[in-house]
Parts: C-alpha cells; sequence; structure tokens
C-alpha cells in the first residue's frame, strides 16, 4: 500500500521540510556534526532522533530527494554495526556502554525504516542487535534512560515478529528480561499523585508518555498482562495533571493541576506515538479520539505556523511568549515558552520532527486486503495490485456555514421566554426553548419580569405552542447501585454562594467508572434543579440504571 497525501496534511508536512527541521543536518551542530557523521558534536541520541522523523516524513511525503537521503544516513549508520551486533558512532567517546537507551532508540528507528522501505537488511540488522542486547543484559544491568524506556526496545522486536515468527520465543524472552529490569511505572504511579518534588525519571513526563504503550506492547510479544495499562496510567494523569487539550502538565516532571504549568514538547509527540501505537495493538477508537485532540491542539500550538520555531513547555493559558520574571515552571527555564531554535533544551528541536509524520502514517492501514482509514485525510491509497482509493476530506477542517435564529416569545410573572434554532443551507439541525430569571443578588430570590424590565414590542404575554420543547417526566430512583459522598467546597460557589449549576452534572456523574465514562457520549440529558447546596454541605450522589445505556441519578 502507498499513500499520497493532499490537502492540509500535504502542506504541514511540506512546511516541516522546509521549515527548520528539514534543514537541521545543515545548520544545527549535533545533527550536521553530529558523532554519527563522524563530526565531534553529539553522539548519543539526537542523530537517530532525526532519522525518527526525517524518514517518516521523506515516504509520507513520497519526496525521492528526501527518500534518498533519509536512505543514505540510515544505511550509513546500520553500517556501523560491529561483530557482536552494537551500533556505535565510528569515533564515539561520550557512548558509555552501560546506558544502551540510544540503541533502543536506534532499532526502533530502524524497524520504521524497514517497514516503508521493505528493506530486508533493516531486519537482519535488527535481529543481530537484539542478540547483542540480549547477551548484554546477562552481564549488565539496565540504568537510566534505557531502564526507564525499555519498552521502546518492543518496537523493532515486534517488526521482526511481524516478519518472522521463528523467532517469537526469543523475543518473547528477551521482552521479559527487558520488562524485569525496566522501571517500574506501577510502582512509580504512586508519585503521579502529586506535583513532583524534584527532577526524576521516575516522575518524567516524556517518559510517562513514553510509557504509556508499554503494557499492550508486553502483552502483545509475551501473552503477558503485566504493570500499569494505558486506561489506568491516563486515570491518574488526567486527576492530577490534566489539560484542556488531552494532555498531562510536565515542565519537565509531573507539574499538577496548574493553570499556568506547561507540557514539554518531545511528550506531546511521544505521547502521540503511543496513542497510534494503542490503536494499532488494540483497534480501540479511544485512542484515536486521543490522538486527534492532542495533535490539532498540543501539537499545532507549539510549533510555529512556517515550522521555523518552537516551544520547550506549551501553555495552555499562554498570553504572551515573553520570558517570564519569576519562576513559573517546575524544573525548566523561565524562557521555555518562548518560540526559537532550542528554547531551555535541544532534544524538542530534534525532536518535535516525528509528530505530523507518523500521525500521517497512522491514518491508513491494511489487514486482510481491508484497506482501514483511521483517521479521513485527503489521500489516494494505491493498493499493490494497483487499486486505487481517494479520500476526498477537509477533516477536522470542513468549514460550514450556520445560522442561528432567535425570537422573543414574551413573559409571565416570573419569567422570560426565548427560543433558539440552528440551521445548515435552510436545514433545521437544533431547537432550543430557554427560561430565564431575574435574580436579586442581595435578597437571592427572583424578581417579576415587569418589575425590571418594562413594556415594549417584544414584551407580549408568552403563549405556549404545539412545538414547544417538553420535557419529559424524571424517574425516581428506587434501587441505587452506584453511590458518592462530595463536599461543597468554596471554589464550587457562584456569585449567590450557591453550588455553580454546572457543577451538579460533574457530581452527578461521578459515580460512574472511568472505563464507562470513556467509552460513552451523553445523547441526552434532563435536570431539575429543586434547591441550591451551599459550602460546607455534604452531598451524596447515586446511580440507578435503568438500562445498559440509561441512567437515573439523584443528588
Amino acid at each position: 500500500m502507498k499513500v499520497y497525501f493532499d490537502g492540509w496534511i500535504k502542506k504541514q508536512l511540506t512546511l516541516l521540510n522546509e521549515g527548520l527541521f528539514g534543514h537541521l543536518d545543515e545548520v544545527y551542530k549535533d545533527v550536521k556534526d553530529s558523532k554519527w557523521l563522524n563530526g565531534n558534536a553529539e553522539g548519543w541520541e539526537r542523530f537517530p532522533y532525526f532519522l525518527n522523523g526525517l524518514i517518516p516524513l521523506s515516504y509520507a511525503l513520497n519526496d525521492e530527494k528526501l527518500i534518498n537521503k533519509a536512505n543514505k544516513y540510515i544505511n550509513l549508520i546500520m553500517s556501523y554495526q560491529n561483530e557482536e551486533g552494537n551500533i556505535t558512532p565510528p569515533n564515539n567517546t561520550d557512548q558509555a556502554k552501560e546506558d544502551i537507551w540510544p540503541l533502543f532508540l536506534l532499532l526502533k528507528v530502524i524497524s520504521i525504516y524497514g517497514k516503508l522501505s521493505n528493506d530486508n537488511n533493516a531486519l537482519l540488522v535488527i535481529k543481530k542487535a537484539l542478540h547483542y542486547i540480549d547477551k548484554h543484559l546477562e552481564t549488565n544491568k539496565l540504568i537510566d534512560w534505557a531502564k526507564a524506556r525499555y519498552f521502546e526496545c518492543y518496537i523493532p522486536m515486534l517488526y521482526v515478529l511481524s516478519i518472522d515468527e521463528s523467532e517469537k520465543g526469543f523475543i518473547s524472552d528477551l521482552a521479559m528480561k527487558l520488562y524485569n529490569q525496566g522501571m517500574d511505572y506501577l510502582k512509580c504511579s504512586s508519585q503521579w499523585t502529586t506535583k513532583a518534588k524534584w527532577w526524576s525519571l521516575e516522575t518524567h513526563g516524556v517518559n510517562i508518555a513514553m510509557a504509556l504503550k508499554a503494557n499492550e506492547l508486553l502483552k502483545k510479544l509475551t501473552n503477558q498482562d503485566l504493570g500499569i495499562n494505558a486506561l489506568k496510567m491516563i486515570k491518574i494523569l488526567e486527576k492530577h495533571h490534566k489539560t484542556a487539550y488531552g494532555h498531562f502538565t510536565c515542565d519537565e516532571c509531573l507539574s499538577g493541576n496548574s493553570s499556568y504549568a506547561g507540557a514539554e514538547l518531545c511528550s506531546i509527540v511521544e505521547a502521540m506515538y503511543s496513542y497510534e501505537i494503542l490503536f494499532e495493538l488494540t483497534n480501540d477508537t479511544y485512542y484515536l479520539d486521543r490522538l486527534e485532540k492532542l495533535t490539532f491542539n498540543g501539537l499545532a500550538a507549539t510549533i510555529s505556523k512556517d515550522m521555523n520555531a518552537h516551544q520547550y513547555d506549551q501553555q495552555v493559558n499562554q498570553i504572551a511568549c515573553i520570558p517570564f520574571d519569576e519562576k513559573v515552571f517546575f524544573t525548566n527555564t523561565n524562557d521555555a515558552n518562548i518560540f526559537g531554535l532550542e528554547p531551555n533544551y535541544g532534544c524538542c528541536t530534534i525532536n518535535f520532527g516525528q509528530g505530523w509524520p507518523l500521525f500521517a502514517l497512522s491514518a491508513f492501514s491494511i489487514n486482510n486486503d481491508i484497506v482501514n482509514i483511521n483517521i479521513p485525510l485527503k489521500a489516494k491509497v494505491v493498493l499493490d495490485d494497483n487499486t486505487t482509493l481517494s479520500i476526498d476530506s477537509n477533516y477536522p477542517f470542513d468549514i460550514q456555514e450556520l445560522t442561528l435564529k432567535t425570537e422573543p416569545r414574551g413573559y409571565n410573572k416570573l419569567f422570560a421566554y426565548r427560543d433558539f434554532e440552528l440551521y445548515k443551507n435552510e436545514k433545521l439541525l437544533g431547537r432550543m426553548h430557554s427560561m430565564w430569571s431575574i435574580v436579586d443578588i442581595n435578597s437571592r430570590s427572583i424578581v417579576p419580569v415587569k418589575n425590571v424590565i418594562q413594556d415594549n414590542s417584544y414584551m407580549v404575554d408568552f403563549q405556549k405552542r404545539e412545538d414547544d420543547l417538553s420535557f419529559a417526566k424524571i424517574p425516581v430512583i428506587t434501587n441505587p447501585t452506584l453511590e458518592k459522598e462530595f463536599e461543597v467546597r468554596y471554589n464550587d460557589l457562584d456569585v449567590n454562594g450557591h453550588a455553580n449549576n454546572g457543577n451538579y452534572i460533574v457530581w452527578a456523574f461521578e459515580p460512574l467508572s472511568f472505563e464507562f465514562k470513556n467509552r460513552h457520549r451523553i445523547k441526552t440529558l434532563d435536570m431539575i434543579y429543586k434547591k441550591e447546596a451551599t459550602f460546607g454541605e455534604k452531598l451524596v450522589s447515586q446511580i440507578e440504571f435503568k438500562d445498559e445505556k440509561t441512567t437515573l441519578h439523584r443528588l
């Protein structure tokens, strides 16, 4: 299968190639002068990270010149493999053998190259390197970054199994060796319930973003369900470090539920890749939803429009790109939020390049000659038998012209009424019938409408119509099966000193499980407010299932 992208996604990929990332091997010392290219600059992870973006970018664009450049680089690096199977730069002096993280990363890159190019040499190089790792683990322990990111080696191992099942026994055993020596993320998760107290690998946002896929990869390789799965990780992160765009705060380590904390760009692209792998392994569209939300918000916001600059930390509530006068970020410098070539630290300068290309390549997949459209990007898909599938889409940017009409319906003693209708090309999409009241803040009581709004052409007596929206009678709960208690906090109150009405909805749904809420969306909601709640009051939220998908709630 070959995919030819078009529309906005092709523009993004082209901008990435024409912008900073596509020229890193010309302007950025840690790439152009890398020890991997026989230079004297960094010879550890940065050049492999560069290839992690360049290779998928070249194939996503179907740019022969770019493909040739990417292939030249990766084949040069594969030629460095020694008899034992290790791969290091020819004049390496700073890659300690004890921490083999760059090898894990490099093998993942080679597996991506092998999958896209069908170069059998990639398979041979990976096999030899995996046997080197297996032998290395007999006398050495995983430490530091290799210990924190051991599961990244599962990607090339899965690639080997997809081609050669005879390696299944060896792969399964090696996967367990890596797991047993790797960081225990289930144990680490006990540190994720608060803002990190200091910099550590256990609370490092990029590590956690990468680890989201670890459990499913291990299950695929060994049939064993060990450690902490992605859903449980997300549940903890959403509760204690949530952002509005479906990610978690980490500048660089977990930064809590803060309105100003940032999220490191590397954590965004690594979380995206984790969701891509998770969907590939589980076919659960929940991960596609998270991928799209993060891509269209978190990734898009943290890279400049021309792809020539990026942020290290992206803030949800950022109103200006200027250095702060005081310490804002947990472990990063006060200018980590500005756009530049290398704000705060250079890893994101290299690593952001994987975001758009791998996202694009995850949009389509093929299983048993069936093409799956995972994300409806504009493209032409050509199968091996030259069957062509064209997808004409501007998703998610389809511009629709909608018309909102509104009509005042009059009033009675205590309420004023107004209707709203939403149209697309004269087709009615939805209606809303609303009731409004006027409240005296001092007395906290409803004021008759006529006392405040004098008669005018719109102030007529309300007359009910046959087509007015009506609300069904809400059944009474008789046998609640779920229950949870809340105390009304100061921050729950509105200007009247009552619990804000939006909180009632949150409290009503809170007893439902994380999994149920993630897999269901509200279709209709009828609610009756009977009494206000005030500071310090204890409320009990009860739920009864009317059927499999209908719930009754009572506060």
